[in-house]
């Protein structure tokens, strides 16, 4: 009978450690797939202080409507405790080392991960507000089909 509660044991620690830190998801999807200029990306997330967390990016675009080899992005945090955090990004969408698309292609439609960042901690519990802007040079952009937030626990 001690064997069983061993395999058992081991059964439920292996299942346990294979669970999703997934701490908040949220997708936008474009209107008739274009991500205006103007048209600035918020997330609301709920945040504690023990949280330390990581965030990522899902672009999802069409490859023949949108031809743009990186995404020039300013990213905003607004923290519970009435800190502000921005930075310009430029993630890459082609890999020029090997001539091809970055991401997961099918079709025409091409998925990429863009990293953020990692280990952001809160002094205070409440309310972090994220906002994505788009800094194409372009009003209409077309061909961007969605953009998602993925924000993991460490």
């Amino acid at each position: 009978m001690n064997k069983f509660y061993i395999v058992f044991l081991l059964i439920a620690i292996a299942f346990s450690s294979c669970t999703d830190n997934t701490y908040y998801e949220n997708k936008k999807v474009f209107k008739d797939s274009d991500w205006k200029r103007f048209d600035h990306v918020k997330f609301n997330i709920p945040v504690k202080t023990e949280d330390t967390l990581d965030f990522d990016l899902v672009f999802t675009y069409n490859a023949r409507k949108f031809n743009k080899k990186v995404l020039p992005v300013n990213i905003t945090f607004y923290t519970p405790s009435k800190e502000m955090r921005t930075m310009n990004y430029r993630f890459k969408l082609f890999d020029y080392e090997h001539k091809k698309r970055k991401g997961e292609i099918k079709g025409d439609t091409v998925k990429v991960k863009l990293h953020v960042r990692n280990g952001f901690s809160f002094s205070k519990p409440g309310i972090l507000k994220m906002e994505i802007e788009n800094r194409i040079p372009r009003t209409d952009n077309y061909g961007i089909i969605s953009l998602e937030l993925k924000v993991k626990k460490e």
